[in-house]
């Protein structure tokens, strides 16, 4: 019988190979699945061959996404590595509708509203929501704005995230979240708890919660898309929609709707040949910061029912909350 050991060593590097199939590939894969594709090509691929040459692929300056859900957790590249504006950012999951798209509920603070959230648990129910979609800032964290203490609740860091965890426990179990980070849990990696990325922790404990990290670009259904990004700056003296307009202009490839956060307000944008850009609000009231900087926080999400070549199909919900 060969020596396996002794085989592997004699074959050429599975780098190329490996590379050559995340380009090809639609979506990311496991390890598992990886190494199956590989040895579909003869190649003698093990995990940890693999994990050693997707190092070596990030090495040689390719960006890979890790998507964390629970144990599962599957890689590949985020971009296709070239300026075709129908095709720049690479599939990292799929959106099942009726989906729910929702942003910045900040649990940890005073001011996240339980009865909006609540009245979302009650929409999932009423139309049969598949996917929630989250464009960030699901913690409030800490140390964000120079008035934030006098607005947390919870300022330890894994009080908020088990309580994040408790919310998305009381979604139906056919429920799958798909979710990026926001610039308050970047504040948590970046300086509370250094390195810790409170989201992938979150992932990591929820078995349907897909995490994608900064930016995700989802396939809709088969046919269409959309880009989650969380954002950056105010709703400050423009109008709420100047920002995302001109990230959208930017952007080398125009999604068939464009979610975004951050800006604390509710909004659907159309945009030329049926595309959109979806600002879907927050779960939290007033708060000092927003106070200071004349900012009336819309509580509520988007349910999007239907989305074809012509039209979307969607109802803003602004619950009332006190």
């Amino acid at each position: 019988m060969p020596d396996l050991k002794k085989l592997i060593a004699g074959q050429k590097d599975i780098v190329d190979p490996l590379l050559l199939l995340m380009q090809e590939a639609k979506f990311p894969k496991t390890i598992k699945e990886w190494v199956e594709a590989l040895r579909d090509q003869e190649y003698l691929a093990t995990d940890s061959l693999v994990e050693d040459a997707l190092d070596t692929i990030e090495e040689m300056g390719y960006d890979i996404k890790t998507v964390t859900a629970g144990k599962n957790k599957r890689c590949g590249l985020v971009r296709h590595g070239h300026f075709d504006s129908e095709a720049y950012y690479k599939l990292l999951g799929n959106v099942q509708l009726p989906a729910l798209i929702t942003t910045d509920w900040h649990v940890g603070s005073k001011s996240f509203t339980k009865i909006g959230f609540n009245k979302m648990l009650e929409d999932v129910d009423k139309y049969k929501v598949k996917d929630v979609v989250m464009t960030g800032d699901l913690l409030q964290g800490l140390g964000v704005y120079a008035t934030e203490a006098m607005d947390v609740l919870e300022p330890s860091i894994d009080a908020q995230e088990r309580h994040l965890i408790k919310l998305l426990n009381q979604f139906p179990s056919r429920t799958n979240f798909h979710a990026i980070i926001g610039n308050h849990e970047e504040k948590i990696k970046g300086q509370w708890m250094v390195g810790h990325d409170a989201i992938k922790s979150v992932a990591n404990q929820v078995d349907n919660f897909n995490y994608y990290g900064h930016i995700a670009k989802l396939q809709l259904e088969k046919k269409w898309n959309m880009l989650l990004i969380h954002g950056s700056g105010s709703a400050g003296s423009y109008a709420i929609s100047y920002n995302a307009q001109k990230l959208y202009e930017r952007l080398p490839e125009q999604p068939d709707i464009l979610l975004m956060g951050h800006v604390h307000r509710l909004m659907v944008l159309p945009m030329p040949l049926n595309k959109y850009i979806m600002i879907s609000g927050t779960l939290q009231r007033e708060n000092s910061w927003l106070m200071q900087k004349g900012i009336i926080a819309q509580i509520g999400w988007i349910v999007l029912h239907d989305f074809g070549k012509s039209h979307a199909d969607f109802t803003i919900h602004t619950p009332e909350v006190f």
